[in-house]
């Protein structure tokens, strides 16, 4: 996988290369890994941080099994044109990223007795009342330095990829991050460190097949991330 593009940073990237040209959408959707619908759907709702790969087995959210005619990880609704979905990749590499809760306050583990295990609450480990995990915001996080993760839109009648747009992506921190996306021409671009901060992306992130992100090189820790602006 060649880029046709390397820079060390935002502002030498954008002096390098041209502008990408925009395409026609309906729908601009702020993923902020806090949709309900979303974390609904997936396995145990992501309780202990941990958004696993989930097919559907009667109903019921389960881990993707190969037998499954569908599976996910994060996926949340973006218009009426199809969903946005974030997983690792490659798949199958962790079978899972993580889902980290903002609220610093969940430090125990509570079992509601679901029997699907325990996740964060509130309180001590002795008197721990558990979150309403679907319901609680979060933010993305790869698993080590080098965990890459998807973004890309699933159309929501064929469910085949769809062209889209980024307008700006949040680096949470501390690690800066190694983001690439793959242009609908087929070509690959990367930026390779971008700090902790919200960076604008719209005049090049356009009519791209998906977008991948891990820390930088020797971050020393996985990549976090969220309000990832997508336009369907």
């Amino acid at each position: 996988m060649t880029p046709r593009c390397i820079a060390a940073a935002l502002a030498a990237w954008l002096a390098a290369c041209p502008p990408a040209a925009a395409q026609d959408w309906l729908a601009e959707c702020k993923i902020r890994f806090d949709n309900e619908f979303a974390l609904t759907w997936v396995y145990a709702q992501a309780r202990g941080t941990f958004a696993q790969h989930t097919g559907l087995s009667s109903g019921t959210a389960q881990p993707c099994t190969p037998a499954d005619s569908a599976c996910w990880t994060y996926r949340e609704r973006c218009g009426s044109r199809g969903y946005v979905n974030v997983e690792e990749a490659p798949i199958g590499k962790y079978n899972h990223f993580h889902l980290l809760f903002e609220d610093a306050s969940l430090t125990c583990f509570a079992d509601p007795g679901d029997g699907l295990g325990a996740g964060f609450g509130r309180g001590d480990f002795s008197d721990c009342t558990a979150a309403d995990w679907k319901r609680e915001p979060r933010m993305g996080a790869g698993h080590d330095e080098g965990h890459f993760m998807r973004v890309w839109v699933e159309d929501r009648v064929t469910h085949e990829p769809r062209t889209f747009d980024i307008a700006s992506i949040r680096v949470r921190g501390p690690a800066p991050a190694q983001i690439w996306f793959q242009k609908g021409d087929g070509s690959w671009w990367f930026w390779s460190s971008l700090s902790p901060r919200r960076w604008d992306l719209r005049s090049y992130t356009t009519d791209i097949r998906g977008l991948y992100l891990r820390a930088a090189e020797g971050a020393g820790t996985s990549v976090t991330f969220d309000d990832v602006v997508v336009r369907n």
